[in-house]
Order: C-alpha cells, then sequence, then structure tokens
C-alpha cells in the first residue's frame, strides 16, 4: 500500500494494481481514526479507509472478516470487497 498515507496516494495505488480509475468523490463525516472517504468508479460508489497503526490496522482487517460473515448470514451490513496492505 502507499507509504504515504494521504487519500489520494492511497486511490492513487488502488487504481495501479487494480488498472482502475477510481476518484475521491468527497471525505465522509465523523470516523474515530483516520475517517472514510467515499470513492466512486462511474456508478459504482464504495468506501475507503485505512489505519496507520498496525496493532488497530489488524483489528480492522478482523472487523472485515467479521462483517463479511454477517452478511454471509444475511444481516444488513455492507461487505468489503478488500482488505490489506
Amino acid at each position: 500500500m502507499a507509504s504515504d498515507l494521504e487519500p489520494a496516494s492511497i486511490v492513487a495505488e488502488i487504481n495501479a494494481q487494480l488498472h482502475a480509475d477510481y476518484v475521491i468523490e468527497r471525505k465522509l463525516a465523523g470516523g474515530e481514526q483516520n475517517g472514510a472517504y467515499l470513492i466512486r468508479r462511474g456508478a459504482q460508489r464504495l468506501v475507503l479507509k485505512w489505519q496507520s497503526d498496525p496493532k488497530k490496522a489488524t483489528q480492522m482487517l478482523t472487523a472485515g472478516a467479521a462483517v463479511n460473515h454477517a452478511a454471509d448470514l444475511d444481516w444488513p451490513v455492507a461487505r468489503w470487497l478488500s482488505a490489506g496492505g
């Protein structure tokens, strides 16, 4: 993942790895860590979150697995499409 943890740098890295053209639409209100950004690619809209603290990043990755498990059980949650660094 991008060493410069600015939203634009992270989106640029995602685009390079996925051969995509995501753009930042806006920063989302709230958030307890680095915040979250709404990014889009055409009509597809996604939430970008990241964590620079290694311990908190591990917790975030664990949360992603739990959220996807809840989605598998038909809980009304937004599935995580990708996670990692």
